[in-house]
């Protein structure tokens, strides 16, 4: 196994590790805390409540997606192009800005996936530290 080859495969063990911890260590299901403040599109959104509600609040969302491991699944396993991009990079790139930005792929399809399947505030700054790694790479 080749260095970039070894560095993809560390850098999705994290992504890897909390989605298995989580459905591994909470036999209640409830996966994550509390989700954060509605933003302008959601794939956990009620659609009947969208169509209701006035203004965004927490009502919109639909407990039984909340209640999900993985709470947006596109825009989840979407990331995985961003980390398959990133992989390619690494394994044809030989400059080093080439290996960069194979990484910044790499941790944008890793933290954007994490926060997708949270929808927690905190996981919402790794998703834009790495659009904002893959543009400065580019």
């Amino acid at each position: 196994m080749g260095r970039p080859l070894r560095v993809a495969v560390l850098c999705s063990l994290p992504l890897l590790a909390v989605l298995f911890g989580a459905a591994i260590f909470n036999p209640r299901g409830d996966y994550w805390k509390s989700v954060e403040p509605p933003k302008a599109q959601c794939e956990a959104y009620d659609s009947a409540q969208l169509h209701i509600q006035k203004v965004l609040t927490s009502a919109i969302y639909d407990q039984r997606k909340l209640d999900r491991l993985i709470r947006e699944p596109q825009n989840t396993v979407s990331n995985l192009a961003y980390m398959t991009a990133g992989l390619a990079i690494l394994l044809a790139g030989r400059r080093s800005a080439s290996i960069s930005l194979g990484l910044a792929g790499l941790f944008l399809g890793i933290g954007s996936g994490v926060y997708h399947a949270s929808l927690l505030p905190e996981w919402r700054m790794l998703d834009i530290l790495g659009v904002y790694a893959v543009l400065y790479g580019l």
